[in-house]
């Protein structure tokens, strides 16, 4: 401890009993001659003071005991803020009383703290107590009290609060307690409680109010006892854990919703990389040639992930694979084929034409022989979002903005139906937009919509714009281009069919077709792609491995006593013949003297002659004897044995059948 002062440094002090002013102090000391006294060992009690400026200083014996007191006491105060400032301690330590802490954490923050401000207070009382300086307690906390303008009163009761407890329950003790004693509650029966909690957390999500009520009428039929509502709502409010209530009264839909979501970096892709595609129904009414009545017409668009642009979108009356084929299309023949895809569950997208032999599609039934769909075959990977759940598709965000900019502007007015039924305007159906003005403004707002700067995006910056962010990544990222043949693909429609027997026609939604190569894919598996809006006009065939066979025309049709249709079909038939048969004939083959000539003879075997003599033994393990040969003829004639009895043989055959003649 400090032992010597200024006189400016014990006015600084502020110390009771001494003046607050360098000058009174002065005066003090020469009225009570400190420049003259000494200790009992003959110390003088006051110096020279060192250093710049001189001046004197006095020991702390020149003072009386309550103003060393209050030095001491300035003394420690000060080294206790330093050693707080170094190694702040934890709030809640070890081995402390945990329903205090239970009750000391439920409490609001003003009231934590309070108890802070009052906890720094008493840890310097203990300090000084024990310091060693044999200070009593009670000058200490009246210095204490008249230093920071507290009542006497005041420190008294928040040291008699703590000065028999454990340190590490001084904070929970000091705070405030406005509520009434620590832990005290009214009285409620454990039915009662059980009994409302069961009524309270319930997915029908009944108020507070509505399960009092309840409660009530069960406590007064079972004789339970129960406090007000407003200490019922204050124990809903304390005791019932949020995650629970959330759960009980919403479902897991509703705790989802309080979980963050993912933030998922972009800046890692490049353009085109990975897009999405989704569909959204616009909030305007809209008049189509086809239909009576006015629709709202369905938006299937396709965003690049990286810089949000939307890049490709088509209109349909309704979610259809044909806007989905058609905008991959457009999204191919502008700026190429994308590496991985993002779509949602929805059948339009999960349809065999568009995504067939993904290996995690879960819609339709999935058999050996299905095509593979656009995407698959064009190898673009395709993810599935999660169903419901408009955070894992970013085009979402851009379907927020057209209902803002698109469907509310002024063009449609009178044509805008509101985002739900419950919030129509005023105007509501007094008219309906043309299928050409709904096109003209959706491509215009779609536009201003990609052009707009300043996005706050990690990839623009808060500066660029997504068609800037997109042409900056698109110049320098590998991108595939779309072939024709990718093109045709995106352009038709497929379905796997069989090349019929014997012909190899092909049958499509009841029409044939027939070209004179499928003769040689009879009975194989072909890939069938057709326009769906003129599938007359011809299909496309292709093989299982993706190869391009050729076109077939649609076979004739025609009524069944249409003569000039059969004439006409027997003309080209025999046409048909003809070609085929002189395309034959052209191909060169070996007359069959050339043929007999470059044919190699067979050799002629030279005779065997055999070395081994079978042998023939009599008894019961004799061999069967060989038969004996025909006569052979000798000179061109018979034995006289073998020749009478044929001439016998023919007899009696004659007679026999003269015989029979006469019967």
């Amino acid at each position: 401890m400090k032992e010597w002062y200024t006189a400016g440094e014990l006015a600084a002090a502020d110390i009771p009993g001494l003046p607050k002013t360098k000058a009174g102090l002065l005066k003090l000391a020469q009225r009570e001659n400190w420049d003259l006294k000494v200790a009992g060992d003959g110390r003088p009690l006051s110096r020279r003071r060192a250093g710049r400026g001189g001046g004197r200083e006095y020991h702390v014996m020149l003072l009386d005991k309550h103003a060393q007191e209050a030095l001491a006491e300035r003394h420690i105060r000060e080294n206790l803020k330093t050693c707080a400032a170094a190694k702040p301690s934890k709030e809640r330590p070890d081995g402390a009383d945990p329903e205090l802490w239970a009750w000391y954490e439920r409490q609001p923050q003003k009231a934590k703290d309070e108890a802070h401000r009052r906890l720094a207070i008493m840890r310097e009382i203990d300090e000084l107590r024990c310091s060693g300086l044999r200070l009593s307690v009670r000058p200490i906390l009246e210095n204490t009290a008249h230093r920071l303008g507290i009542g006497p009163a005041t420190i008294w009761r928040w040291w008699r609060a703590v000065k028999l407890a454990d340190r590490c329950d001084w904070l929970p003790l000091l705070c405030p307690r406005t509520k009434g004693k620590t832990g005290g509650s009214a009285e409620m029966s454990k039915e009662a409680w059980d009994y409302f909690r069961s009524a309270y957390l319930h997915p029908s999500k009944p108020p507070i109010t509505s399960c009092y009520r309840q409660l009530e009428r069960a406590a007064a039929e079972h004789g339970w006892t129960i406090p007000s509502e407003a200490t019922v709502r204050r124990r809903v409010r304390e005791e019932v854990w949020v995650v629970e209530e959330i759960l009980r009264r919403e479902g897991m839909k509703g705790l989802e919703r309080r979980i963050p979501a993912m933030t998922r970096d972009k800046s890692m892709l490049h353009a085109l990389q990975v897009v999405n595609a989704d569909f959204h129904t616009m909030d305007v009414w809209v008049k189509f040639p086809e239909l009576d009545a006015p629709q709202r017409p369905s938006v299937v668009a396709i965003q690049d992930v990286y810089s949000g642009k939307v890049l490709a979108w088509r209109v349909d009356v309704s979610p259809s694979s044909t806007a989905v084929r058609l905008c991959f299309l457009d999204l191919f023949e502008e700026y190429g084929i994308p590496d991985e895809v993002i779509l949602d569950n929805g059948r339009e997208f999960a349809s065999k034409l568009i995504t067939g032999g993904q290996p995690t599609r879960y819609r339709f039934k999935v058999k050996a022989e299905d095509c593979d769909g656009l995407l698959t075959t064009l190898g673009c990977k395709v993810h599935w979002a999660q169903p419901y759940s408009g955070r894992s598709k970013p085009i979402e965000r851009s379907f927020r903005d057209f209902c803002d900019d698109i469907s509310k502007c002024r063009a449609f007015a009178g044509a805008y139906t509101g985002n739900s039924p419950t919030n129509k305007p005023e105007n509501y159906g007094s008219r309906a937009i043309d299928l050409d003005v709904f096109l003209q403004v959706l491509g215009e707002g779609i536009a201003l919509h990609n052009a707009r700067t300043g996005r706050r995006s990690p990839v623009c910056g808060g500066r660029l714009s997504f068609d800037q962010a997109f042409a900056a990544s698109y110049a320098s990222a590998p991108i595939r281009k779309a072939r024709p043949e990718h093109l045709r693909m995106a352009m038709l429609a497929a379905q796997n069919v069989t090349a019929r027997t014997p012909t190899g026609e092909i049958w499509v939604y009841g029409n044939r077709f027939w070209a004179a190569w499928l003769i040689g894919h009879v009975g194989a598996k072909v890939t069938a792609r057709f326009d769906p809006d003129d599938i007359q006009a011809g299909i496309e065939v292709y093989d299982a491995a993706g190869r391009h066979l050729g076109h077939a025309e649609c076979w004739w049709r025609g009524g069944f006593l249409d003569a000039e249709k059969a004439r006409a079909y027997s003309r080209a038939r025999r046409a048909l013949l003809r070609g085929l048969k002189q395309q034959a004939e052209a191909e060169r083959i070996l007359s069959g003297a050339e043929f007999a000539r470059l044919t190699p003879t067979a050799p002629n075997p030279e005779p065997v002659e055999t070395k081994v003599i079978r042998p023939s033994v009599w008894g019961n393990t004799a061999l069967k004897p060989e038969p004996e040969e025909a006569p052979e003829r000798i000179s061109g004639q018979l034995p006289d044995e073998y020749q009478e009895n044929f001439t016998a043989s023919l007899a009696a055959m004659r007679k026999a059948r003269e015989s029979g003649l006469e019967d």
